[in-house]
């Protein structure tokens, strides 16, 4: 991922607060070299790494057409462990 567009959007959204569709709140904290994601949930205050991998695969998913909630995103197996965030931050991706 390194240099990619997807990383330079993923950068743009360091330090924004995103939104689950249940409304949850999360704050997007930072992004490594390798794309890796940093979140912070505004209701556990407890970081979460996404993988880069996770987040392209979702990416892909967008660029198809495909629907982008945490469902559908879990079941294409992009990602099992994040699909509420992953979704968010791919919706909010301007590429």
């Amino acid at each position: 991922m390194k240099g990619s567009r997807l990383l330079q959007a993923l950068r743009r959204l360091e330090g924004s607060t995103l939104e689950t569709i249940t409304g949850a709140h999360f704050t997007v904290d930072s992004v490594s070299e390798d794309g890796t994601v940093t979140v912070m949930p505004h209701s556990t205050k407890k970081y979460r790494r996404i993988p880069a991998k996770e987040l392209e695969a979702a990416y892909h998913l967008k660029l198809q057409g495909k629907e982008l909630r945490p469902s559908a995103v879990r079941n294409a197996g992009a990602s099992e462990a994040n699909p509420a965030y992953v979704a968010a931050i791919i919706r909010a991706v301007q590429v």
